[in-house]
């Protein structure tokens, strides 16, 4: 499954955190040359600045760490930064603000419905399993 989409805004001033090994450039397109360092998986990768988007839509997120006193970059890939970090730090992805927003927008009739959509099946399935044991129970007396 993918991960969550975020808006880049609501990242930057954010702390990202690794959770598969992550390395740092000097420089952005990934090259040896540039290379400053890794991260170990559940460390402080840094906290973002920017981002650059590179060549084939690559983003790289700028932060506010140096090295050698260059600016530090590290390539945006799936899965390697710790997104209930970021979740801590108030950073909700797209789908959920899409979903609050929609709740947001609902009239005091849909809030409604929607709060008794629930009631409403517990008490058919409650009715329902009442009425086919009646039923059993009469049958098996017969």
């Amino acid at each position: 499954m993918p991960g969550k989409l975020y808006d880049i805004a609501d990242l930057l001033d954010k702390e990202l955190y690794a959770i598969a090994k992550v390395s740092l450039y000097t420089f952005y397109p990934e090259n040896k040359n540039y290379f400053a360092y890794a991260i170990a998986p559940g460390k402080r990768v840094g906290k973002i600045y920017s981002y650059i988007i590179y060549g084939n839509n690559e983003l790289y997120w700028q932060l506010y760490e140096k090295y050698n006193n260059k600016v530090l970059y590290v390539k945006h890939k799936e899965g390697i930064f710790d997104e209930k970090i970021l979740a801590e730090q108030g950073v909700i992805d797209i789908e959920t603000k899409r979903k609050e927003k929609e709740e947001e927008n609902k009239d005091w009739s849909e809030k409604l419905l929607s709060m008794l959509k629930p009631a409403f099946f517990i008490v058919v399935g409650a009715y329902v399993v009442v009425s086919l044991g009646k039923t059993l129970i009469t049958k098996k007396n017969k």
